[in-house]
């Protein structure tokens, strides 16, 4: 009989090397039990797979793994073992609890509690209005924001007015304007406030005229003071002293009721709301009105006026008027006829311009001559005409209103310089006559011109004549031509300019003004600058160094 005896003892034998891929085995001689790093758990593959003599992949193929203790955001990882890469149950919206992270690399977050965002207030949650917005009062992480008051569930979130911060629609709370500031909205000086109904006040400040003498500027605000710097050896500023400043000063004597102001070579008028006229400055010939030559220091009110006044035109030694009546005066220095009452004798008081009626809409005094523009627009001058300032054809002096040659009725602004004069119609057309020795006319040439010239390189209805230069708004800059030996062209440069160049640095200007060699001009974003001559502080910007590009002239302090 024979018996078949099983064996009872197996022994395993290692077989790599064999060929043949072992449960325990990656590869085996060639052969890989997958065909990419990814299919072996990996996230980059940076060559062909390799095996190693103990039938696992060679290393440095592949590479990153959930596992390797390196978080690898890009690769889809939230977490490994412990590191959470910075993250909370509350960074994920939860109130709170115990985030933890998965085999997987991805975040556990059955152990924190509620959701933000659900409507409900939970257990660290400050609020829950349903939606996970900030600046709703309500944040993403269900936390009441400044300045919010939220009840209820879901909550509803209101502005808390009083508290101090400006949320919402808010304009302000407090002492917090949301960073708003007088300059950046538009304004020279001045500060904005808060109503207790969270609303803003504009005690804001800006400048309503703008004007130039020989060496100093005056600015006019929208709250009816009167401010001035520069040259004050005749008082011209009208604060008492008789000293320069390179800073704004303010003419307190009007008490704050300006409502025009003009600046002559030495002397300074302004008109106050109720009508009366006040001048101060130089006096030798009578310019100021007051029936002596004195110089004033501080404003005095010309008493021989009958009617109340419109506009005033400072000049060199004259100044002229138009009443309320639409009338026309002069007064001071005659020697060229410059007052137009027909001789050629000073008057330390008003004079009556001859030819006009009740028909005056504008009236501009330079250098020893006088320009005005009748209601209907038509133009006339009288005075010194030896450089043709008269715009007539001719080099004689008139002493009564002439009409300069070519000039149609319909002008809307006259504006004249030393000795030099330009005018615009409602188009932009702009036309300028005179003297031109550098070029002031901007045509191109330094012919003196005796008849108005089209200055077909701009067009514009805001101009300012200088002694030897002039400057025009064009759209939203400032062109200026002439003579440039201090930097008043605004250029950068001291080159003289036949033809209109851009004033650097400048834009979206609104007001302008012209001295002897200085130019100033207010900005609609706010402040003004000036350029040029600046011995005297007249730029006033607080130095007496020139400026061949605008400086910000220092705001004054206002009370």
């Amino acid at each position: 009989m024979m018996v078949l005896l099983a064996c009872e003892n197996v022994k395993n034998v290692d077989s790599c090397g064999d060929g043949v891929l072992d449960p325990d085995e990656d590869c085996d001689t060639g052969n890989f039990r997958f065909g990419t790093c990814g299919d072996f758990g990996f996230y980059t593959q940076t060559g062909e797979l390799a095996c190693t003599d103990q039938c696992t992949l060679a290393a440095g193929v592949c590479t990153g793994f959930c596992g390797d203790d390196d978080v690898q955001v890009s690769s889809g990882e939230e977490c490994e073992g412990t590191d959470l890469n910075g993250n909370t149950c509350v960074s994920l919206g939860y109130s709170g609890g115990l985030l933890t992270c998965q085999a997987d690399c991805k975040f556990d977050n059955s152990g924190c509690n509620s959701t933000c965002g659900n409507g409900v207030i939970d257990t660290e949650e400050t609020c829950d209005d349903g939606n996970r917005i900030d600046d709703d009062g309500c944040s993403r992480l269900c936390i009441q924001e400044d300045g919010y008051e939220c009840t209820g569930t879901p909550s509803t979130c209101e502005t808390r007015c009083g508290d101090g911060i400006a949320a919402g629609e808010e304009a302000c709370d407090g002492a917090d304007l949301r960073g708003f500031t007088c300059i950046d909205q538009g304004y020279w000086t001045g500060t904005f406030s808060c109503t207790d109904s969270c609303t803003l006040v504009n005690a804001c400040v800006g400048v309503r005229q703008l004007v130039a003498g020989e060496a100093h500027t005056c600015a006019l605000l929208t709250d009816d003071t009167l401010w001035c710097w520069g040259w004050n050896l005749y008082g011209q500023l009208g604060d008492g002293t008789g000293l320069d400043s390179s800073i704004p000063v303010r003419i307190a004597a009007l008490e704050d009721q300006a409502a025009s102001v003009s600046a002559g070579a030495w002397h300074t008028c302004a008109v106050k709301l109720d009508g009366s006229l006040w001048c101060w400055g130089r006096n030798d010939r009578g310019q100021l009105g007051v029936g002596v030559t004195e110089d004033r220091l501080s404003p005095v009110v010309i008493a021989d006026l009958v009617v109340g006044v419109a506009q005033v035109s400072c000049g060199y030694g004259h100044t002229c008027i138009i009443s309320n009546d639409g009338s026309a005066s002069c007064w001071g220095a005659n020697d060229f006829g410059q007052l137009g009452n027909g001789t050629a004798t000073d008057s330390p008081s008003p004079v009556q311009v001859s030819g006009f009626g009740s028909e005056i809409a504008g009236i501009s005094a330079g250098d020893e001559f006088t320009c005005a523009r009748k209601v209907d627009g038509s133009p006339f001058c009288w005075g010194r005409n030896d450089l043709g300032q008269l715009g007539d054809g001719t080099l004689t002096e008139k002493s009564r209103p002439t009409p300069p040659v070519g000039l149609e009725t319909g002008l809307t602004g006259m504006e004249v310089g030393p000795k030099h004069a330009c005018a615009y119609y409602a188009n932009s057309d702009l036309w300028c006559w005179g003297f031109n020795g550098q070029g002031q006319t901007g045509i191109g040439d330094t012919n003196t011109r005796t008849t108005p010239v089209l200055v077909s390189a701009v067009q514009s209805t805001h101009v300012a004549c200088g002694l030897a230069h002039t400057c025009a708004v064009v759209d939203t800059q400032v062109r200026c031509w002439g003579g440039n030996e201090m930097g008043q062209l605004g250029d950068g440069t001291n080159e003289e300019h036949l033809i209109p160049v851009q004033t650097v640095e400048l834009s979206l200007p609104v007001l302008l003004a012209a001295g002897n060699a200085h130019t100033c001009a207010v900005l609609e974003v706010g402040g003004v600058r000036c350029w040029g001559w600046n011995l005297l502080g007249q730029l006033g910007d607080g130095t007496v160094i020139d400026s061949t590009t605008p400086v910000a002239v220092t705001p004054p302090d206002l009370p």
